[in-house]
């Protein structure tokens, strides 16, 4: 019992310190795009949790167990036709296919598919030197062995889980395959040791190729390759994995056997999740002056070889302590000064406490009607009488449509307004516009009603 403890305790306290400090990167970063109209579009990026991809590479393969062919292998098997063994099997091979992975936000763990629409498998294997009398007559100068090519074609389906180790982009996955033969063909060939390219060519058919279930292991890593349109993110993933499974056939009572290498490589991509936010542009902004410190010393000497200090304590300037003369003794009555609130000049309906609201018709409505008009025209005059003053302009939308269009229409509503009041003399640094879109709504988006409400801009008047 005691030692089944000391094997579970590390085991859970290595798996606890993994979730702690392992995780799916993020991707965060902000990408700014400038607008025509010169003001800023602000794309707030994260990796989305969906990601898709081709993937290929190449096989490499050993064999082993038990690989049995007939002499002639078109014959039936019986004193005359014997089996030999094939205790040497290497090969190699392609695959191409695709890719689709799940990795879900702050988690280490995800999920990934590979299809493999082409998984193909090229197999040697051979005898050692046969020394059988019934086949050799001179063993001295007749060397020889049999030699089997072997070709297989599979379309393998590789669920896996996949867990993202603490050094970022580099992760760990395991899973399952699925492999159906759809493809295959074999020659035995006698090769003679001592004829050079001579050999004896059998066409070799198997009837008992075996589609296979197996595991693999293997680690990847991501390394960021492209970005596309401020959308898209492309991935090339370095990949190796081992796999094992089921016997590939079992033809003359053999029971042969792969254990695979596959070293390959993921071209992948994923849609950004995307939150966008317009800074508006400013043409009346100016940057402040640059002032920069400098300390001139006369008179110095340098030495070669030492760093000269450029406030030596001997070169500061002494100031005297004052001297107390006569000690005022009365207590000085310190009057505070009254702070005047600000004079508002009130001009005709303009209450600079009252939030303002403008609704649309139609949701790609964007345009002022006269009572909006007539509002902002009230409100130029306010902000020339009242200088201490400025407006925010807040535009929103209903949810009919994608996030972008949806804020494109919110800030298109801002900038009308904008655009207004520049013309009637308000200068764009006394105002706060900000586009929401629709994700601020005021009543339901299920309704014309709650649409057509949350269609608006509201205007608020603030004091600087």
């Amino acid at each position: 019992m005691i030692k089944k403890i000391k094997i579970i305790v590390p085991l859970l306290l290595m798996i606890s310190i993994y979730n702690i400090f392992s995780q799916n990167p993020s991707g965060r970063f902000v990408d700014k795009v400038l607008l025509p109209n010169l003001d800023t579009l602000k794309l707030n990026r994260t990796y989305s949790e969906w990601w898709y991809g081709i993937t290929g590479g190449v096989n490499l393969n050993t064999y082993y167990s038990q690989l049995q062919v007939p002499y002639n292998p078109g014959r039936v098997v019986d004193q005359s036709n014997k089996l030999f063994d094939y205790p040497k099997g290497l090969g190699a091979g392609l695959f191409a296919g695709l890719r689709g992975e799940w990795l879900p936000f702050g988690s280490s763990w995800g999920v990934m598919i590979d299809l493999y629409l082409w998984d193909y498998r090229h197999a040697i294997a051979q005898t050692d030197i046969i020394t059988d009398t019934m086949y050799i007559i001179n063993p001295e100068r007749e060397k020889f062995r049999f030699q089997t090519k072997n070709n297989f074609t599979y379309l393998t389906l590789s669920p896996s889980v996949r867990f993202s180790l603490p050094i970022e982009h580099l992760y760990l996955f395991g899973g399952f395959d699925f492999e159906l033969i759809i493809a295959q063909n074999a020659e035995k060939i006698t090769k003679y040791e001592h004829t050079g390219s001579i050999d004896q060519v059998f066409n070799l058919n198997y009837n008992e190729v075996k589609s296979r279930v197996g595991f693999h292991i293997g680690s990847g890593y991501d390394i960021f390759l492209a970005d596309f349109q401020h959308k898209w993110r492309i991935f090339f993933c370095p990949f190796i994995s081992f796999n094992a499974g089921t016997v590939v056939l079992s033809d003359f009572g053999s029971s042969w056997n792969t254990f695979m290498l596959r070293v390959g490589f993921t071209v992948k991509l994923e849609r950004d999740y995307i939150e966008e936010e317009i800074l508006y542009y400013n043409p009346e902004y100016t940057p402040g002056p640059v002032f920069a410190d400098a300390i001139t010393i006369e008179d110095r000497i340098e030495f070669p070889g030492f760093e000269f200090n450029p406030l030596p304590a001997n070169q500061l300037a002494y100031i005297e302590k004052p001297q107390i003369i006569v000690e005022i003794s009365e207590k000085l009555q310190i009057t505070p000064k009254k702070v005047e609130e600000p004079k508002v000049a009130k001009t005709d309906l303009i209450d600079p406490k009252k939030v303002e609201i403008f609704n649309y018709e139609t949701t790609s409505d964007v345009t002022l009607d006269q009572k909006a008009m007539n509002y902002l025209d009230k409100l130029a005059e306010f902000l020339k009488a009242n200088p201490n003053f400025e407006v925010r302009i807040v535009g929103h939308s209903d949810n009919v449509g994608t996030y972008e269009q949806n804020l494109r229409r919110s800030n298109l509503r801002v900038q009308n307004v904008i655009n207004y009041l520049v013309k009637k003399g308000i200068p764009r640094s006394r105002m706060l516009a900000r586009a929401r879109g629709a994700v601020e709504p005021i009543a339901s988006n299920t309704t014309d009603a709650g649409r057509r409400l949350n269609r608006r801009v509201e205007i608020s008047i603030i004091e600087k």
